[in-house]
């Protein structure tokens, strides 16, 4: 909050950067242990990041937020791959990335239309990321209940 909108795109280019290092460390990390810890750890940063943002008191600590929101961030974007390929194998591969990647565009969608929405009744985007830390805890929450993956036979 509070961050000017030459601050915010700021932000969004030091999420952005903070992109291309964090995929790298976490292909490595999701292979010393699993993709599926790995994600978990990787949406933790982003809701860790987030509840800094929405707390802080300074312009120091609002950076500081996102600097550990933008670790989390890029390193989905590897780890979504690998987690669906080491749960389910390649077998059935591209028809549940399929299914996936279609289920991605309701939130893409409709999470600016929502943010947006709330924003106009309450000043703030406060609210907005309380709901994305809730459901980031509870994604993670499902990583980490599901069971280990078993490879499917050939």
């Amino acid at each position: 909050e509070d961050f000017s909108e030459a601050h915010a795109g700021y932000a969004l280019m030091l999420v952005a950067a903070m992109g291309i290092g964090s995929k790298i460390a976490f292909g490595r990390l999701s292979e010393a242990i699993t993709a599926r810890y790995a994600t978990v750890i990787s949406v933790a940063l982003q809701a860790a990041g987030l509840a800094v943002m929405i707390s802080a008191r300074t312009h120091g600590a609002q950076w500081a937020g996102v600097f550990v929101f933008g670790l989390g961030f890029g390193g989905l974007g590897a780890l979504l791959v690998l987690t669906v390929s080491e749960a389910f194998g390649l077998r059935a591969f591209a028809s549940i990335m399929g299914l996936v990647s279609l289920a991605t565009i309701v939130p893409q969608v409709s999470g600016p239309i929502i943010a947006g929405i709330i924003y106009d009744a309450t000043d703030s985007y406060r609210l907005t990321f309380t709901i994305v830390i809730a459901i980031f805890a509870f994604a993670s929450a499902c990583m980490l209940a599901a069971r280990p993956p078993r490879h499917p036979s050939p």
